[in-house]
């Protein structure tokens, strides 16, 4: 079962990832431009700071999560990692897990209403070139919806190990005694 989520959440993920990289390249070529025409023909490229920084870069932000939790490429704080057992480090995961499906859960239903609305209104940008902010505002919701399933995942599989892991300790703890009646 989580081989098949995890396949389709894998499928998601790649498409989101040639977004993110169509959008990077669109800011970096926009921005390029910009520069070059402020300095060669003292003329900007108008609607940079807009379609870059309000639009491609929330986009670029929110759609990446769930790729680099995939990854594993998030920042983690764990120096008392090696000094503590498998168990508590799978329990301290499924926590961490936890919390992150209900705060971003919780910032995705939060989006989803003003979202909605700027579809709705067909909200834009003011500015030389007007750029549709509806689109950055739908990207935050879809990102954080793959994320909390990227999480979701993630915490079904740290559930998955605690069990396993628990299972092998308790197998194997106390002395190895299966041979004791050959010693007799």
């Amino acid at each position: 079962m989580l081989e098949k989520i995890e396949k389709a959440i894998s499928g998601v993920e790649m498409v989101i990832m040639w977004v993110c990289g169509i959008s990077i390249s669109i800011m970096v070529i926009y921005s390029f431009i910009d520069v070059w025409g402020r300095f060669l023909f003292r003329q900007p490229l108008y609607g940079t700071y807009e379609l870059s920084g309000e639009i491609l870069l929330v986009v670029v932000i929110f759609l990446s999560l769930a790729p680099c939790e995939a990854e594993k490429r998030h920042m983690r704080v764990d120096f008392i990692f090696p000094y503590i057992s498998k168990t508590l480090q799978v329990v301290i995961n499924c926590i961490s897990f936890l919390l992150g499906i209900v705060v971003c859960g919780l910032l995705m239903v939060a989006s989803f209403g003003p979202a909605l609305y700027s579809w709705q209104i067909r909200e834009f940008t003011t500015g030389i070139i007007p750029f549709p902010i509806y689109t950055a505002k739908i990207a935050i919701v879809v990102g954080l919806a793959i994320f909390v399933i990227r999480l979701i995942e993630r915490f079904a599989r740290s559930i998955k190990e605690l069990v396993t892991t628990n299972r092998t300790y308790s197998k194997t703890s106390g002395p190895d005694i299966s041979h004791a009646s050959d010693q007799i």
